[in-house]
C-alpha cells in the first residue's frame, strides 16, 4: 500500500482526494478548511483516486442526517469504510467480507437489530448511570497520576488514552494488566498507516490481517474462559449470546468484541484530549467551566463534536437518489463526512470554537438513526466526569510542544499533547 504523493499535502488548499491519504488527517485544520469550502460551494462531490473505489462525498449536516435516518435505502454493509481496492480484496480472501470485520456498524436490517440487542441493555442510559461512582473513582486515579507527574506530561499518551480504556475494559471484564496490550492493538488497527503506530508501512494490506489475528488470539481465550465460567461482564454476555436460538457466529463474536473495546475507548480519549486542547485555546471557556461545573455535561457534547473522532462511514443506496441536487445511482458509494457535519455553519454558530452551554447540540459525531453509537451515553458520562474532576484541581496548564494527530482516515484524533501544568 503506497502513500499518496507528498505534493497533495503541501499545496495550500486540499482537494477531496486527500481523504484517501491517512496523513491528511494529521493536519485537521486544513481538512476543516476544505470541508468549509465544499459545504459552501459543492456539498456533494465526486472523488476518484487510483487504487480506491470512487465515492460521492457528502459534507452538510442535514444531508448526512437524512441519509443516516433512512437505513432501508442507504445500506452500511456492502462497503462500510474507505479502504484500497487491494485491501478489500485481501479482506475478502482472508475473512470472507471486503470490510474485514462484521460488527454492528457493518450490518443492516434485522441482522443489525438482533446483534445490537445483545449489548443494548449494558449501554442504556439507566445502566450507565449505575456506573457513575465507579467511573468517578477511575477518573480520580488518572487525575492523581497527572498531578504526580512533576508538572508536565503528554496529556494524550499518559492520561487521555488510559482513562476511557480502563472504563470500557472493566465493563468488558478485561483485567487492568491487559490494558496496554488492548491499547496497542487498537492503535495498530485505527492507526494502520501511521508510521509510529501501525503495520501498514511495513506489511501493507496484510497488516490488517495481523492485527485482527492478534485480537482473535486474545479474544478467543477470554471468550472460552467466560463460556466455561460466566460472570456479570460484557465478555460473558458475548460468550453466551444467541441469535435466533443459536450461538452467535464466532467471527461476529470476535468483531463485536473488537468494536466495543476499540471504538468504546479510542473515540472517547480523542474527545477528552480535544476538549482540553480547546480549553487551553480559550481560557474564558475554561474559567466558566470551573465556575459552573454543571456545564461539564453540555461541554462534553461540545468536546465530542469538535473531535468528531469517527471521520466517516460509507453508505450504498439501494435505488437511484438525489442528494443536494446531485443524482447518485443505486450501488454507488457515498461517504458521510462526520467531521464536516460537526462544523456546519448552518447548524452551529462559531463552529470552530468551544461553547460550553451550546443549547441543543445536534452534532452527528455519534452517528444518527438506527446506527447511532451504542456507547453514546457512556462516552458522554466519561467526558463529563473527567472534566468535573480535573478542572477544580487544575490551577494552570499550557502546551509544552506541538499537538500531533494520528494518521488515520476512519477513527483518529490527538496522539501527542505535551503540557505543563500546576495541580493540587
Amino acid at each position: 500500500m503506497k502513500r499518496l504523493e507528498p505534493w497533495r499535502l503541501i499545496v495550500s488548499d486540499l482537494s477531496p482526494i486527500a481523504l484517501t491519504d491517512p496523513a491528511a488527517f494529521a493536519t485537521p485544520r486544513r481538512l476543516h478548511e476544505m470541508f468549509a469550502r465544499l459545504r459552501r460551494d459543492q456539498p456533494v462531490t465526486r472523488v476518484e483516486a487510483d487504487g480506491f473505489p470512487a465515492f460521492w462525498l457528502v459534507t452538510r449536516h442535514d444531508d448526512i442526517k437524512a441519509i443516516e435516518n433512512d437505513s432501508a435505502i442507504f445500506l452500511a454493509g456492502p462497503r462500510t469504510i474507505l479502504q484500497t481496492l487491494s485491501q478489500e480484496k485481501v479482506n475478502l480472501e482472508k475473512f470472507g467480507d471486503i470490510n474485514g470485520l462484521k460488527t454492528l456498524v457493518h450490518m443492516d436490517g434485522d441482522e443489525h437489530l438482533k446483534h445490537r440487542l445483545i449489548a443494548q441493555s449494558f449501554f442504556s442510559r439507566s445502566n450507565i448511570e449505575k456506573l457513575r461512582a465507579r467511573t468517578e473513582r477511575q477518573a480520580d486515579f488518572f487525575i492523581d497520576k497527572m498531578a504526580a507527574m512533576n508538572g508536565s506530561c503528554d496529556f494524550a499518551a499518559d492520561i487521555a488514552f488510559w482513562f476511557p480504556l480502563r472504563v470500557v475494559l472493566s465493563i468488558m471484564g478485561v483485567p487492568p494488566e491487559d490494558d496496554a496490550h488492548i491499547l496497542k492493538l487498537t492503535q495498530q488497527l485505527f492507526g494502520f498507516m501511521d508510521p509510529e503506530l501501525g503495520y501498514g508501512q511495513e506489511l501493507g494490506e496484510l497488516g490488517v490481517v495481523k492485527v485482527i489475528g492478534d485480537f482473535a488470539t486474545y479474544v478467543n481465550a477470554l471468550i472460552e474462559k467466560r463460556r466455561a465460567a460466566p460472570t456479570d461482564d460484557l465478555a460473558s454476555v458475548l460468550a453466551t449470546a444467541e441469535i435466533d436460538g443459536r450461538p452467535i457466529d464466532g467471527f461476529k463474536q470476535l468483531s463485536y468484541f473488537i468494536l466495543v473495546t476499540t471504538a468504546g475507548h479510542d473515540t472517547t480519549s480523542a474527545s477528552i484530549a480535544e476538549g482540553l486542547n480547546a480549553l487551553i485555546d480559550d481560557p474564558s471557556a475554561m474559567a466558566r467551566l470551573k465556575a459552573e461545573p454543571a456545564l461539564c455535561a453540555t461541554a462534553a457534547d461540545e468536546f465530542i463534536r469538535l473531535a468528531a473522532p469517527v471521520k466517516h462511514f460509507l453508505r450504498t443506496p439501494t435505488k437511484d437518489v438525489v442528494i443536494a441536487g446531485v443524482p447518485i445511482k443505486a450501488g454507488e458509494t457515498i461517504m458521510l463526512a462526520f467531521s464536516s457535519a460537526a462544523r456546519d455553519e448552518r447548524i452551529f454558530s462559531e463552529p470552530d470554537r468551544v461553547t460550553p452551554d451550546r443549547p441543543v447540540n445536534q452534532h452527528l459525531a455519534f452517528g444518527y438513526g438506527p446506527h447511532v453509537c451504542l456507547g453514546k451515553h457512556l462516552a458522554r458520562m466519561e467526558v463529563e466526569i473527567f472534566f468535573r474532576r480535573l478542572l477544580p484541581r487544575l490551577h494552570s496548564i499550557e502546551r509544552a510542544g506541538p499537538v500531533e494527530y494520528m494518521e488515520g482516515g476512519f477513527v483518529s484524533g490527538i496522539k501527542k499533547m505535551p503540557v505543563r501544568h500546576a495541580m493540587t
